[in-house]
Formats: structure tokens, sequence, C-alpha cells
């Protein structure tokens, strides 16, 4: 099974990560501390992030995909300057 981690904010997909174990899943509210692969976000908007929307895709016909899409936006408590 292959595992894929999606962060969105105003729509578009800032950061995707496969795994061969389950990401832990995070619940709308929660905060999350997010280390991006393009070091642009964090600068830009920090690095604490609150899940404001969580989805799951389960693909079929033998495909072993699991996605899990978060809709976050950044911790205003935090700012961009940790």
């Amino acid at each position: 099974m292959k595992y894929i981690l999606e962060i969105y904010y105003e729509g578009e997909c800032m950061e995707q990560r496969e795994n061969e174990k389950p990401f832990m899943s995070s619940l709308p509210g929660e905060q999350i501390h997010l280390s991006f692969q393009n070091t642009n976000y964090s600068d830009e908007h920090g690095n604490w992030w609150i899940v404001k929307k969580r989805k799951f895709l389960y693909f079929g016909d033998g495909t072993e995909i699991q996605t899990m899409m978060l809709y976050c936006e950044p911790d205003p408590a935090k700012g961009s300057s940790e």
C-alpha cells in the first residue's frame, strides 16, 4: 500500500509526500507543524498551520493507494517569523 499526504492552501497543493506507512491523521481544528520541501512557503507563511478540512481518496481496481488531503491555513498566532 502506498500512502500519499497532500497539503492544500488557497486551492493549491503546496506539498505532497509519499510513504509506505499511513500518515498521522490530523483533524480539522488541529495545529500542525510543516517543514516544506519548498522553503519559500515556510518563509512566507511560517511552519505552523491549522487544519480546516480533511479528505481521503481511496482507489479501487487493485490500485493500492490512499491519499489524505489536508486543507490548511497558516496559524495566525504563530506568524511567519518563528
